[in-house]
């Protein structure tokens, strides 16, 4: 069968239109119009909610630092970048880091 049998009206809609279309918003629309308060990804709420938690017992950002390896001023100042919604540059992971310097060790053994 075509694709018009299963979309009578032929147009195709994305996975993204579908979503539009289910919370009630004009499909065809321009996607960064809306930019209300509900706007946010689910998981930029859910970190911004983390961010904030954190500031508010420093307790959580010494376990934070504690377990990312960073120090708990550099901590806070991650927290605080979030709620002001500062994108924050990719770190390279400290596992990699310390793998290549373990490389480098065992060829200074050899």
């Amino acid at each position: 069968m075509s694709d018009n049998s299963e979309n009578p009206a032929g147009n195709d809609f994305t996975a993204e239109m579908r979503d539009q279309q289910a919370r009630e918003k004009d499909p065809y629309g321009d996607p960064d119009e809306d930019k209300g308060p509900g706007s946010e990804s689910f998981i930029s709420q859910e970190q911004h909610r983390c961010a904030l938690q954190m500031l508010g017992n420093p307790d959580m950002i010494q376990y934070e630092a504690l377990c990312t390896g960073d120090t708990v001023p550099a901590v806070r100042w991650k927290c605080q970048q979030n709620i002001c919604g500062i994108p924050q540059e990719p770190v390279q992971s400290t596992s990699a880091n310390s793998s290549k310097k373990n490389s480098k060790r065992e060829h200074k053994e050899r």
